[in-house]
């Protein structure tokens, strides 16, 4: 009697089972890989929390959100995990307009965007160049040009506008 219930604990499922229990979860990854693919959450507080559609773009302006592929060497001011693949900021300056630090707070067109923390950065160059950007946030804390400079057409991803924002 005990092996009966040994064999009756031990079965294997169905097929029957088996395929539907298969086809759930490859639906579950198919819809998981499409969302990943056309959109990208946004947990950091520099921009409002929530999730982003992600443009194919080459045509970027002031205001844009955009999501940029950063050296490897600011990773660890960051991205301590290394679970953050791309960093999605706002842009707020262009080669039209006049990027200065004044009193350790960094200013564009002489609007302030806070404080730049001593993180032992050498402060970057100021002078944006043409088809580069300044992306900025009056977040305090937040990790952006005022530490890595200037983003660059080829450094930028792809455009991103809010789906859902909570």
């Amino acid at each position: 009697m005990r092996i009966d219930k040994m064999k009756h604990f031990f079965r294997l499922p169905s097929k029957e089972y088996t395929m539907r229990i298969s086809k759930k979860y490859l639906l579950i990854l198919t819809i998981s890989v499409f969302i990943s693919m056309f959109f990208m959450k946004n947990l950091q507080p520099s921009l409002p929390l929530g999730i982003y559609m992600k443009i194919f773009s080459r045509n970027y302006k002031k205001g844009d959100i955009v999501i940029i592929n950063l050296d490897r060497k600011y990773h660890k001011y960051f991205n301590k995990k290394g679970v953050i693949k791309y960093v999605m900021k706002k842009i707020t300056a262009d080669y039209n307009d006049t990027v200065s630090v004044s009193n350790s707070h960094i200013y564009v067109n002489n609007q302030d965007y806070g404080r730049i923390e001593n993180l032992s950065i050498p402060v970057p160059d100021l002078k944006i160049k043409k088809g580069c950007f300044f992306v900025l946030s009056t977040q305090p804390g937040s990790f952006d040009s005022r530490y890595f400079g200037q983003v660059c057409e080829k450094d930028i991803k792809y455009k991103a506008i809010p789906f859902i924002t909570f």
